[in-house]
């Protein structure tokens, strides 16, 4: 395959040749490149749930303890 760039009238063109394994190539690499961001991106965000579910969690629990202490101080 051959892609002709034209940048003027009075310019000569300039010529690309491309076989067809190197397109493929380039898409597979675009496609890794692709897949590989989705994953980075959705662990982020999966961790950032993960924090915040846990964190409330940690709250109730430090809360439960808190009132548990202060009852058995008052015995």
């Amino acid at each position: 395959m051959k892609i002709l760039i034209l940048t003027s009238a009075r310019r000569p063109y300039y010529e690309i040749e491309i076989d067809f394994r190197q397109c493929l190539k380039a898409c597979a690499v675009f496609i890794g490149v692709v897949i590989a961001s989705y994953l980075v991106i959705s662990s982020n965000i999966f961790s950032g749930f993960v924090d915040r579910e846990l964190s409330a969690s940690n709250r109730l629990i430090e809360d439960q303890l808190d009132a548990r202490y202060r009852e058995l101080q008052l015995r």
